[in-house]
């Protein structure tokens, strides 16, 4: 298989900070448009700082097919920097990043209330597979999650990036940590209320 590639040291939020976020409600008003493969959506998210240190910043990761329009944090409308990250927890292989500077560091075990707006296409990205060395029909038949007029699937974390998330980017052939950050991301988030 082909090597995949080293994600660059992330210039504008670390690792540590990128997974101190645990998001504890999400309610999600979304709207699919299947004729045209797109997804917008309004989230509500509740997030609470689950580091032992004080976050001046925050990260928030959608797929890299999706784009970023508004953030408010507790109420007040935000300015945010992106990048996009190499890291195949989306089947694109990249996230878009979105990094909050906040007006007051969040304490260890406070909470965060977010509204975010962001849109986008998911169409069926094959590209992740290709990128490890799989013959393309056999990356073709294996990808399934997109939406369209005959099928939509989102298959959510480890799959495609289509609500927000906060984690460490993390790369195939890196032993388990893929599957490690996968799992321990489920149970951070397994008692988190979904609407």
């Amino acid at each position: 298989p082909i090597s995949p590639p080293t994600s660059p040291a992330a210039a504008l939020i670390s690792d540590a900070e990128r997974a101190a976020l645990t998001y504890t409600a999400y309610a999600l008003e979304v709207h699919l448009v299947p004729t045209q493969h797109s997804i917008a959506v309004h989230a509500r998210l509740t997030a609470q700082n689950n580091s032992d240190k004080p976050l001046d910043k925050i990260a928030l990761q959608l797929s890299s097919s999706l784009h970023w329009y508004s953030i408010q944090v507790d109420g007040n409308t935000v300015k945010f920097r992106t990048e996009t990250l190499d890291s195949d927890i989306d089947h694109t292989g990249q996230l878009t990043e979105a990094v909050v500077t906040l007006a007051k560091p969040l304490a260890p075990t406070a909470s965060i209330q977010m509204n975010v707006i962001y849109s986008g296409t998911i169409q069926k990205s094959s590209e992740l597979l290709l990128r490890l060395g799989a013959p393309a029909k056999v990356a073709a038949s294996s990808e399934w999650d997109g939406i369209g007029t005959d099928f939509t699937e989102l298959r959510g974390f480890g799959n495609v990036i289509w609500f927000p998330v906060s984690t460490a980017p993390v790369l195939f052939g890196q032993g388990a940590e893929m599957f490690d950050s996968v799992g321990q991301w489920k149970l951070r988030d397994s008692n988190a209320q979904v609407s």
